[in-house]
């Protein structure tokens, strides 16, 4: 203010004592002084004060137009324009920044409901359990549900379930009869729920054969609804049937052809009276070791003397081998088309391990090397003519040879001979070579089935594995040949082995077939034969089928013994029943299981799963069990009669039953389910993940959960004082000018004196 004053007051003095410039001049000068004084002297004061908003809001899902409009109503800011989630939003992402908040009305689940959605594991068939699987990927925190399912109108079943962190849970459920069926999946999460309706068709029930002469099993199923056929006697259809109930003793060549079907894939549940004698074919699928019976011509444990079983298979005593016959006179000249024998011929290589291991003694007194020549002659026994069978050896590296070249399978002669010279000896398992020599016998024939069985009674060298996968796919690629592995393990087997056998079979297109009983090879073998027999479309000969086949090695001298019968049973007063392991398959819980009457002593291999035992002795009872492809079951009792009267009396016993049989019906065909649920609502409406990806995109911002207004926006404003000084400012602007008019009329005045 000082300096203001100063500055006018100098201008001033000036103006008036120095008159020289025009009025006009003067008086422009004269304001020019007073506003660089009232500049000077001002105080003018920045401020920011709050102005008023001019928010905008628009619907994210109302399109392109409603968020125009919503922005040109909006102040400069970017945060006086708000996106608004109202509905799931449009498949692609927005485009932006448009520059805008973008706001929910409640937080983002984590799951999309577009990636619910339950799956059928397998294909729906009545009276079968079916796995339903709910799937919520991204869910991420335990969340429950239900499913409800209908037939028609009507309500048939609800399936809670549960998911996890993993988003997946399965529900189990056995539709009774075969349609169409619809179901509802709700699921709860986050305050909110997630409701879709799909549909799925079941198929028919599979039916299963029954041979029980008792009709125990028989009545136990029609009880529980299953399908069923009663028969007397294996028919000719057996085959196509998914699984069966054996409770009577079959002959052994419609055991062999049960044991060859169980390894690729039929179910068999057996009851002890169809377990048949020691050594009958079937005993190689139980899942436990009836103990063998103790007679007097037997050894202490029930199988043959050591001295009735040689570690090879001579020619029986006193019977010549009668050369080749037959009648020639009606042959005709061979014509330009292929014969019909090779047409369903088959060439057979065993490939044997004569490593050292295989000569040891088994508790029989016999040898493995002894089991693998009974494998080789039954082979040729079970094939005719026309089919061709050959041994090849393996032991050390590149050390594969042949011990018998294709022979035809009825020169049983010749096939004895080269039986005669599998042994074993100091070497080790390298199985490259013998395979490498059983593919260079079959590239020479002409059968239309060409298999490879290998026998092994330990782990090959796998460091030669990939180059047996390779072999084994160009065998089935250029020769349409087949590779087996039947192998004898224990305990101590590397897993790696039993891994890397598993692959061979796999793209050689046969089986591995692991057995820990040695006794029990020659009924694989056979199984393996018929199965290649089966192929063409045959059935396997049989001792004794052919006329100029000498007969079989007479068995050793043994008391007689009884029909085909139940096999024998150790009778006690009754026999308490315990269960060693939890399983569905014996639901519904109870503490004190029916006694029996007898039971067939026993023991349990150890790939056997045993749920109940039977005695003080602890004899393995009930049994499952996988063989091959398909599974087993086994009930070491017979159910008819007294023994099993308490069984057969108690409640349960029907419902357990039909839970046994279906344990052992082979899988429906794995495959890539179809997707089941429709789309998915969710009740309230909540956004997702996804919206908020959308959202942020075209906004240009982070997305929050704020449905407040923006925020006020801050004005700057300048304070000045001149206003308050325009009254004072004007009158000394007056008063100037007349100070102006009097100095100069004083001065003409003084002027004119002078003169």
């Amino acid at each position: 203010m000082i300096v203001g004053l100063a500055i006018v007051l100098a201008a001033g003095l000036g103006l008036l004592g120095v008159r020289t410039a025009p009025p006009v001049a003067r008086w422009l000068a004269w304001c020019a002084v007073l506003a660089f004084a009232i500049a000077a002297a001002d105080p003018l004061r920045v401020e920011f004060v709050v102005g008023v908003a001019r928010p905008a809001v628009a619907d994210a899902a109302d399109g392109g137009q409603g968020v125009v409009r919503a922005a040109a109503a909006a102040g400069p800011r970017a945060v006086d324009l708000t996106l608004r989630w109202r509905e799931p939003l449009g498949a692609a992402p927005g485009t932006g920044p448009i520059g805008a908040r973008a706001v929910l009305p409640t937080a983002a689940l984590p799951v999309d409901p577009r990636r619910v959605q339950v799956r059928a594991l397998g294909q729906a068939a009545a009276q079968r359990p079916l796995l339903l699987q709910v799937e919520a990927p991204g869910l991420g925190a335990e969340a429950g549900g239900e499913l409800v399912l209908r037939r028609g109108a009507a309500e048939i079943a609800r399936q809670p379930f549960q998911l996890g962190d993993s988003g997946v849970a399965l529900c189990s459920w056995r539709p009774e009869v075969a349609g169409a069926y619809t179901f509802t999946c709700e699921l709860r999460a986050f305050g909110h729920r997630l409701l879709g309706d799909g549909a799925l068709q079941v198929g028919p029930a599979p039916r299963v054969l029954v041979l029980d002469p008792s009709g125990v099993a028989a009545a136990a199923l029609r009880a529980q609804g299953m399908a069923i056929d009663a028969a007397d006697a294996l028919p000719a259809d057996w085959r196509e049937r998914p699984a069966l109930v054996l409770g009577r003793t079959l002959p052994d060549d419609q055991q062999q052809a049960i044991v060859a079907a169980v390894l690729d894939g039929l179910g068999v549940f057996v009851l002890a009276p169809a377990f048949g004698v020691d050594g009958a074919p079937l005993r190689a699928l139980l899942p436990l070791r009836p103990l063998p019976r103790v007679d007097d011509g037997d050894a202490a444990d029930g199988s043959q003397p050591a001295d009735a079983a040689p570690d090879t298979v001579p020619p029986p005593p006193d019977v010549p081998e009668p050369p080749p016959g037959g009648d020639t006179g009606g042959a005709a000249p061979v014509g330009r088309e292929p014969i019909e024998v090779d047409k369903r011929a088959i060439a057979m290589v065993l490939v044997v391990d004569r490593s050292y291991s295989m000569g040891s003694r088994l508790p029989n007194g016999r040898t493995k090397m002894s089991y693998a020549k009974t494998s080789a002659l039954r082979t040729a026994q079970a094939l005719g003519a026309g089919d061709q069978v050959a041994l090849v050896t393996f032991g050390g590296k590149n050390a594969g040879r042949v011990e018998l070249p294709l022979t035809d399978a009825t020169a049983l002669a010749t096939v004895r001979e080269g039986i005669e010279r599998l042994a074993h000896a100091a070497e080790d398992t390298f199985l490259l070579s013998g395979l490498q020599v059983a593919d260079g016998l079959l590239a020479a024939t002409t059968a239309a089935v060409r298999h490879v069985v290998v026998i092994t009674d330990g782990e090959f060298r796998t460091e030669e594995a990939l180059a047996l996968q390779d072999l084994a796919r160009r065998m089935r690629a250029s020769r349409r040949a087949t590779v087996s592995v039947i192998s004898i393990i224990d305990a101590y087997t590397d897993p790696s082995f039993k891994r890397e056998a598993e692959r061979l079979t796999t793209v050689g297109g046969g089986q591995f077939l692991p057995v820990e009983d040695p006794t029990f090879v020659p009924v694989l073998v056979s199984a393996e034969v018929t199965r290649a027999l089966q192929r063409v479309g045959r059935e396997p000969a049989g001792p004794g089928s052919d006329p100029t086949a000498p007969p079989a090695p007479p068995r050793p001298d043994t008391p007689p013994r009884p029909p085909a019968g139940p096999p024998p049973t150790t009778t006690a007063a009754r026999l308490v029943v315990r269960a060693v392991a939890p399983s569905p398959l014996l639901l519904p819980p109870t503490e004190v299981w029916p006694t029996l009457g007898a039971a067939v002593p026993g023991t349990a291999p150890l790939d056997a799963q045993v749920l109940l035992v039977a005695g003080e002795a602890g004899w393995p009872l009930l049994a499952f069990g996988n063989r091959g492809l398909g599974r087993t079951g086994a009930f070491a009792a017979d159910l008819g009669g007294r023994a099993g009267s308490e069984f057969r009396a108690d409640p349960a016993f029907p419902g357990r039953f039909a839970q046994w049989i279906q344990a052992v019906l082979p899988p429906p065909p794995t495959r890539t389910s179809a997707p089941l649920l429709g789309p998915v609502r969710v009740e309230p409406p909540a956004p997702t993940q996804r919206d908020v990806e959308w959202l942020a995109a075209l906004s240009g911002a982070a997305v929050t959960v704020d449905p407040l207004p923006p925020p006020p926006p801050l004005v700057r404003a300048v304070a000045t004082e001149a206003p308050h000084w325009a009254l004072a400012l004007l009158l000394l602007l007056v008063a100037l000018a007349v100070c102006e008019r009097y100095a100069g009329l004083w001065s003409l005045r003084r002027g004119a004196g002078a003169a």
